[in-house]
């Protein structure tokens, strides 16, 4: 029997069907709320080509990090009230650069607040784990407890879940927010679908990620960025049974970080300052997935608000080639051959804290995108947000959430 129904009023419309939308659904309707959820039909989530780790220990400090802190705490809790959803404990083996060593690996163990004390082992200790991982060039690296969430599990423990709650999911477009006037008797929201159809609900939250700036002007979300992200799905034989594999440094967060005082500088100069050029980063890495082991990832990011052509396939498959020859024992031409690539835009903001909470221009409409580790984050905002749209209140500001907030420097 298909869970997709026909439209209906609802006290909130969700529009994203990805991970961060369905948490925000499940969330929702736990506290009793109607709820429908709107998704695009052949649209490429950021779930579909992500690690799914979960980094609970890896949060900013202060209200953020803490919250975040209890991630895998919040996925078991959801799990045991309402089946298996996918997730499972594993471990994680951060690769550090060339001649960093132990040392690195040490200097970062102090910098999670909120995490387990990692542990190093030697290359030969790596490779047992796993025989087909051979990381070229590494001494070792930093073993940490992890968790991730199986994706074909998460998918149908989740709609179990959704049909459960009673949550219409529907199966559409959405192409415009329709100007209503609130007051006695009206209806905050309406939204138009691509088709033509008119939904209408009390609040709609957009959580699709890089296509919000077809519904919200960019300028009313001066932080959000959206950059292509790229991946190669690689079958293999037999279960892949070795931990996750991520640099120590990620290029990826560190860009994004440097584009917004790049940004600010472009902006607050004069109208002859150079803008930066858009970068293409690669953070090698892998995790398993259904098919078996992803190798990633590629960002393509522009220091601009405006979208970004997606990266050229055939160029990408070359990007991505080069993670099979860093850490795999078998690589070559027939693996490559055989690697489906996977590409698709990932929302972003510029000082790396999502994107939660109601816009003051625009009643009744709610935002929750841009995360960092959505895994982790995502999870723990999801019911904060249920919360504070089920008592009309905002967030706690400690957070520093708010989607509205202004780029450094632009605050006069």
């Amino acid at each position: 029997m298909s869970d997709v129904t026909p439209a209906r009023f609802a006290d909130v419309t969700v529009v994203g069907a990805g991970l961060t939308g369905s948490l925000v659904a499940l969330a929702l309707a736990e506290r009793g709320a109607a709820v429908q959820l709107i998704e695009a039909p052949g649209v490429l989530t950021a779930t579909a080509f992500s690690y799914a780790g979960v980094p609970w220990w890896s949060g900013p400090a202060g209200a953020l990090g803490e919250l975040q802190a209890g991630a895998l705490r919040t996925w078991q809790a959801l799990s045991l009230r309402h089946g298996d959803l996918g997730v499972e404990s594993c471990s994680l083996a951060l690769l550090p650069d060339v001649g960093e060593g132990p040392l690195a690996a040490s200097h970062l163990t102090t910098l999670l607040p909120h995490g387990p004390e990692g542990t190093w082992i030697e290359a030969e200790a790596l490779r047992a784990l796993e025989p087909r991982l051979r990381p070229r060039q590494q001494s070792g690296a930093l073993l940490l407890p992890y968790a991730r969430v199986a994706l074909e599990r998460w998918s149908l423990g989740l709609r179990r879940a959704l049909r459960r709650l009673r949550v219409h999911r529907l199966q559409g477009r959405v192409c415009q927010l329709m100007p209503v006037s609130a007051g006695p008797g009206t209806t905050p929201v309406q939204l138009r679908c691509t088709d033509g159809t008119l939904l209408s609900c009390r609040h709609v939250v957009l959580c699709q990620g890089a296509s919000i700036p077809e519904l919200l002007p960019s300028t009313w979300l001066p932080q959000l960025r959206h950059s292509w992200a790229g991946a190669l799905d690689l079958p293999l034989a037999d279960r892949w049974r070795g931990p996750l594999v991520m640099a120590l440094r990620t290029l990826r967060r560190q860009l994004e970080t440097s584009s917004l005082a790049q940004r600010t500088a472009a902006w607050s100069g004069p109208r002859e300052t150079p803008r930066p050029a858009d970068a293409v980063i690669l953070d090698p890495g892998l995790a398993p997935c259904s098919a078996g082991v992803r190798l990633g990832q590629t960002s393509s990011l522009g220091l601009e608000p405006t979208p970004l052509q997606p990266p050229d396939p055939a160029q990408e498959r070359r990007r991505l080639a080069r993670v099979g020859e860093l850490l795999l024992a078998e690589w070559g031409p027939k693996q490559l051959a055989m690697a489906r690539l996977r590409q698709g835009p990932v929302s972003f903001t510029l000082d790396g804290r999502p994107l939660v909470g109601s816009m003051p221009r625009r009643p009744g409409v709610w935002v929750f995108s841009g995360f960092s580790g959505p895994f982790a984050q995502a999870v723990v905002l999801a019911p904060l947000l249920a919360r504070a749209l089920d008592s009309g209140r905002e967030l706690d500001a400690a957070l520093a959430l708010q989607p509205w907030r202004p780029l450094m420097g632009e605050q006069g």
